[in-house]
């Protein structure tokens, strides 16, 4: 048993590995190999831990993860990044 805390981690991997477009990625990939500002995937990252959190509270397993939930929360609060 983790905590909520512990699967957030195990959880942004996850969520990473199963994004097939350029909606979620890490903030240091997003400044790294896209065109667009630090404050803009500084402003995503705070959006993405939000989801974690939302998604982890009061999980204790990762079996519990409801990845529909991620799916609708990422596509209500993260736009897709447009390259420049």
């Amino acid at each position: 048993m983790a905590s909520a805390l512990g699967l957030r981690p195990i959880v942004r991997a996850s969520l990473q590995a199963g994004v097939q477009d350029t909606t979620v990625f890490e903030s240091a990939a997003i400044v790294m190999f896209h065109r667009i500002p630090y404050a803009e995937a500084k402003r995503r990252g705070v959006i993405q831990d939000q989801i974690l959190e939302a998604l982890t509270a009061g999980v204790h397993e990762l079996d519990d993860v409801d990845y529909g939930y991620a799916d609708r929360l990422i596509a209500e609060r993260l736009d897709q990044i447009s390259e420049c």
